[in-house]
């Protein structure tokens, strides 16, 4: 059976009525050059039952001449967003039991791609969110400012060296996988940490803008259960029905074009996945989900690179990630593989590892059957 607390996605017979849209925004966060910040920010959410059709965000200035403009991931680099509510989750795979904050039990979720990667759940599905309970939303906001930094790069993959004199977090139990070899990731890109910076700056504020697509009253009449489902490259899920994922990991300078990461899951029922989105950093090139007993590849998502300097086109970021709308069907227990593709080249300057703290997810939204 699938978790009592996963959330629900309900797909009706008909098109959907005409959906609300709204923009909303949080409350603004603060930063000087080359400072973090990384919370949990509560968010205001329609309130009642709802129906969410499609969420986006991204990062805009608050206050001054520039109120409300897109930031620039050159300006303040946006790491990830990922909202969900306070204690309900999405169905798996990734063990609940570790710190909040490094789980993956998010319901929408993206980082530096976001102005160009927001799931838009086709018709007629919706993420039903069930308000009896009243419970909370938030965001789990990481955003790196850039600004006059000696190693922007380095800074916006948390390299350690970037953030802490003698090139170690503050804090050990933030790292969920190896420790001893620890050199860059969450764990040194803490809310208060600071790269090291040339000149110092102003303190800016910015809030992030987020749009919500939702459907209400007897629109949410007629439904059929989907699940939300996040896949994590670091963990093997087709071992245990929980896998303690280790969130992150380094993509080492080896003597090959590319260099590959794979994990293997499997659903706990029959399923149908109707959208499928990936998840990746910087040097990444593209994901793929394969069903293992034919090699049939459902899902394949590559990263698009900026070639600019404006918000949205940056050049050497990543703006955006290719999503899978093919629905495809999965019978219960049957593994599939995910394949996560970083190159190796460029990145960092150093002599062994060419990217640290990269991602390599897959966001499902899945019907049971």
């Amino acid at each position: 059976a699938m978790p009592a607390n996963a959330f629900l996605l309900f797909a009706a017979p008909a098109a959907l009525a005409a959906p609300i849209t709204k923009t909303f925004y949080s409350p603004p966060i603060h930063t000087r050059p080359g400072q973090v910040f990384r919370d949990n920010v509560d968010l205001y959410f329609p309130p009642g039952n709802i129906g969410i059709t499609s969420f986006g965000a991204d990062l805009v200035f608050h206050g001054g001449p520039n109120d409300g403009a897109p930031v620039p991931l050159s300006h303040t680099y946006l790491h990830h967003w990922t909202v969900g509510q306070k204690f309900h989750h999405n169905a798996g795979f990734c063990g609940y039991s570790q710190p909040a904050d490094m789980t993956l039990g998010y319901l929408f979720g993206v980082g530096s791609e976001s102005r160009h990667t927001s799931p838009v759940l086709p018709a007629p599905y919706a993420l039903m969110i069930d308000d009896t309970d009243k419970d909370t939303w938030f965001v789990d906001l990481h955003a790196i400012d850039l600004r006059n930094t000696t190693n922007p790069l380095g800074c916006r993959e948390c390299l350690c060296t970037e953030l802490h004199p003698d090139g170690h977090p503050r804090n050990l139990t933030r790292i969920v996988g190896n420790k001893d070899d620890y050199i860059g990731g969450l764990a040194c890109c803490e809310g208060g940490d600071r790269c090291r910076y040339e000149v110092d700056g102003p303190e800016m504020g910015y809030k992030l803008r987020y749009n919500i697509t939702w459907v209400e009253g007897e629109d949410l009449k007629t439904a059929t259960p989907v699940y939300i489902f996040v896949m994590d490259v670091t963990g093997d899920f087709a071992v245990k029905s929980e896998s303690r994922c280790q969130i992150e990991y380094d993509v080492p300078r080896v003597d090959a074009e590319h260099y590959y990461r794979n994990s293997t899951f499997q659903f706990p029922s029959d399923a149908t996945v109707v959208l499928t989105v990936p998840h990746l950093h910087s040097g990444g090139i593209w994901a793929t989900v394969t069903r293992k007993a034919t090699g049939e590849r459902v899902c394949y998502g590559e990263a698009k690179y900026g070639n600019g300097t404006e918000a949205g086109n940056e050049e050497g970021f990543v703006v955006g990630i290719e999503q899978c709308t093919t629905p495809f069907h999965a019978k219960k227990h049957e593994e599939f593989e995910l394949l996560v593709q970083y190159s190796p080249e460029g990145g960092l300057t150093l002599n062994r590892t060419s990217h640290v703290g990269v991602m390599g997810y897959v966001w499902m939204a899945t019907i049971a059957n």
